[in-house]
C-alpha cells in the first residue's frame, strides 16, 4: 500500500478515536535507586515484579504456529518480520498477528493484518540516522518498525505500538486475571520522529506548541474504566530520543490498557492526526502479589 493510503487509513481512524486537549503530565516521584520503584508505590514485599523483555532467552511461552505465514513461534524474534512493511507477518491480509508471554507477565496481544490497522509488532530493527531516509526505500513508512536505539538498555528486541485503522491497540492479560502494570519503556520511532522533526508531505515540523502524548486507559474485567495515564512523546516540539519510563500504576489493577495519542492542534490535518501514531516501548513490568 502506498503512503498516502497508509496515511489516509489513520487519519479516518484517528478522527474518531483522538481526543485533542492539553494538560500536565503527572510528575513521578523519585525512583528508590536500590529497586527502580517509584517512592509512593506499595512495599515492594507485597509482589514480585515480572519484567517482559521481548527477549529470545526470556521467553517462556509454549511453541505455536501464524497458520497464514505458515511461522512456527518458538521465540520472540520469530515474530519479527522482514521486510518491515509489506511482510508476511504483518500484511497477510485476515491473518491475526498474535503474542503472550505466557508463564511471565501473561500479557498478550493479537491484530488482523494488515499493520496499517494499527498493532504491536515485535521489532529489532535499529537505524541511528532518522534524517536521512536510506537508499532504496520511498518512505520512513516502510521502516516502521525501526528506532535510533535498538531495546531498552541496550537490549536487541522491543515492540513498535502503530494506533492507525480500526484494530484493537490492547495489551491484555491472557490468564483473564486484573493485575497493575508498574510501568514500561518508551521512545519514539524513525517514522515519528523524521516526521515531527523535518515535516513530510502530510505533516508539519514540530514547533514550540507542538505536543505529542499517549493516553493509556485501564479497564478491570468488568468493562469498566478504572484510570488513565499520560506521556508525552513530543512536548514543546522536542521529541524524546532515549528510552523513558513511563509510570502505569495510575491505571490500577486492570485486565487490559488501552493506548491511543492526544495531539496539539497543529499535528491534525483535514481527516484526523497527521502525524505517525507510533511508539516503541519495552520491558514492561507487571505486579504480581505474594500469596
Amino acid at each position: 500500500m502506498k503512503k498516502q493510503n497508509l496515511k489516509l487509513f489513520g487519519m479516518l481512524f484517528c478522527v474518531a478515536s483522538m481526543t485533542i486537549f492539553s494538560s500536565c503530565e503527572s510528575q513521578n516521584e523519585p525512583d528508590d535507586p536500590t529497586t527502580g520503584q517509584n517512592a509512593s508505590t506499595n512495599n515492594k514485599d507485597d509482589y514480585e515484579l515480572r519484567i517482559l523483555t521481548f527477549e529470545d532467552a526470556d521467553a517462556k511461552f509454549g511453541t505455536y504456529t501464524l497458520d497464514y505465514a505458515r511461522a512456527n513461534i518458538i521465540k520472540w524474534s520469530n515474530l519479527i518480520d522482514n521486510p518491515q512493511y509489506n511482510g508476511s507477518l504483518t500484511y497477510t491480509e485476515g491473518g491475526v498477528y498474535s503474542w503472550r508471554d505466557e508463564n511471565n507477565t501473561e500479557l498478550s496481544h493479537s491484530f488482523t493484518a494488515p499493520y496499517w490497522n494499527g498493532g504491536h509488532a515485535i521489532s529489532n530493527y535499529v537505524i541511528s540516522d532518522y534524517a536521512m531516509l536510506p537508499e532504496g526505500y520511498s518512505g520512513w513508512y516502510e521502516l516502521q518498525f525501526s528506532t535510533p536505539l535498538g531495546g531498552y538498555n541496550g537490549s536487541k528486541n522491543f515492540c513498535v505500538h502503530n494506533s492507525s485503522g480500526t484494530s484493537e491497540q490492547s495489551l491484555t492479560f491472557v490468564d483473564n486475571t486484573e493485575r497493575i502494570i508498574d510501568h514500561m519503556y518508551v521512545t519514539n520511532t524513525n517514522y515519528f520522529l523524521n516526521s515531527l522533526t523535518y515535516g513530510d508531505g502530510f505533516n508539519p515540523t514540530a514547533t514550540e506548541e507542538t505536543f505529542v502524548k499517549i493516553v493509556a486507559t485501564g479497564y478491570n474485567a468488568k468493562g469498566e474504566k478504572t484510570g488513565i495515564a499520560e506521556f508525552y512523546l513530543c512536548r514543546n516540539g522536542k521529541c524524546i530520543t532515549t528510552w523513558e519510563k513511563f509510570d502505569l500504576t495510575a491505571l490500577g489493577k486492570i485486565k487490559r490498557v488501552d493506548f491511543n495519542f492526544s495531539v496539539s492542534s497543529d499535528q491534525v490535518g483535514e481527516w484526523g492526526l497527521s502525524c505517525p501514531t507510533y511508539f516503541a516501548y519495552d520491558n514492561v513490568a507487571v505486579r504480581f502479589e505474594n500469596e
